[in-house]
C-alpha cells in the first residue's frame, strides 16, 4: 500500500474515532437527565456495543496474527489482554451491583465505578496517543522504504 493511501486510511479512521468520542460525550452528557430505567437500558446498550467492538478487534487481530507475527502484534495482543482483564473485572462489578441495596455498599460501588470510569478515560487517552504515534511511525517507515527503493533503482 502506498504512503498516501496508508496515511489517508489511518487518518480517516482517526477522524471516525474522534467523531465517535464526540457522540459518546453527547450521550454521557444527556444521561444526567434520564430516568434510572432509561439510563440502565443505555448502560446495557453501551456494554453490548463495547463487547461487540472488542470481539471484532480480537477477531481481526487474530486473523492478522495468523499472517504476521511480530513485536507490534505481540504488543497489541498484550494490550488486548490487559483491556479484556480490565473490562471483565468492571463487568463483574456491574453485575454484582444489581444485587446491592445497602446504602454503604452502593456508595462504595459508586466510588469504585467512578474510579474505573476515570481509568477507562485515561486508558483511552493513552490509546489515542498510541494510535497517533503508530500512524505517524507507519508514515515515516513508508517514506524510508520508498526512499530506499528509489536509491536502489
Amino acid at each position: 500500500m502506498s504512503d498516501t493511501t496508508t496515511q489517508s486510511k489511518a487518518s480517516e479512521e482517526f477522524k471516525r474515532l474522534s467523531a465517535h468520542a464526540t457522540e459518546a460525550q453527547n450521550k454521557i452528557t444527556a444521561s444526567a437527565a434520564k430516568s434510572r430505567d432509561s439510563l440502565s437500558e443505555q448502560v446495557k446498550e453501551a456494554r453490548k456495543s463495547a463487547d461487540t467492538r472488542t470481539a471484532a478487534l480480537k477477531s481481526r487481530m487474530s486473523k492478522e496474527n495468523e499472517k504476521v507475527s511480530d513485536r507490534a502484534s505481540d504488543h497489541w495482543n498484550g494490550v488486548q489482554d490487559s483491556w479484556r482483564n480490565l473490562t471483565s473485572r468492571a463487568h463483574g462489578r456491574v453485575e454484582d451491583r444489581q444485587a446491592e441495596h445497602d446504602a454503604t455498599h452502593a456508595e462504595h460501588h459508586a466510588e469504585r465505578a467512578e474510579r474505573d470510569a476515570m481509568y477507562a478515560v485515561e486508558f483511552a487517552y493513552a490509546t489515542v496517543e498510541e494510535a497517533e504515534y503508530a500512524i505517524l511511525d507507519a508514515t515515516l517507515a513508508r517514506m524510508d522504504a520508498d526512499k530506499a527503493v528509489l536509491a536502489t533503482a
